[in-house]
């Protein structure tokens, strides 16, 4: 759910993000918005407290961090493009749970990889890098609450 409760966000195996008008209030819903970027399956979707981003992890080892903007004529843009903590991981997941902190200043982010080591890692908004790796997990990790 969006920070003002008017849009829902979904991911699919077909390597899109939908956004949805929830407001509509129709039993088959269409989807507002379709947003592509990722060029395998879209595993997790989380929207930041605030709503202005929403990030989305997928199986072609990224994370994209999207921008609304509700006044401009495009709502999404891709803010970040981040594969480094991913590039390394060889194992597949189901879904990839990320997890906004409450205040917003940090991503945390699952299936991440470090010196051969399943991981998850913490990024920082808007610099949009790993400032810390959870060590412990022996095979990946697939949520981050």
């Amino acid at each position: 759910w969006g920070d003002d409760d008017k849009v829902l966000a979904s991911c699919s195996i077909d390597n899109t993000v939908l956004i949805w008008d929830v407001e509509t209030k129709s039993m088959t819903m269409t989807p507002k918005t379709t947003l592509r970027g990722h060029k395998n399956w879209v595993k997790g979707v989380a929207w930041d407290p605030t709503g202005r981003f929403l990030a989305s992890a997928g199986e072609d080892r990224r994370v994209l961090v999207w921008r609304r903007d509700k006044n401009a004529s495009s709502e999404f843009r891709v803010e970040a493009d981040i594969r480094a903590p991913f590039e390394d991981v060889t194992a597949q997941t189901f879904f990839q749970r990320l997890s906004w902190a409450p205040d917003g200043r940090s991503l945390g982010v699952p299936n991440a990889r470090k010196a051969l080591q399943a991981t998850a890692c913490v990024l920082a908004r808007g610099k949009w890098e790993s400032v810390a790796d959870l060590v412990g997990h022996r095979h990946p990790v697939t949520v981050v609450r």
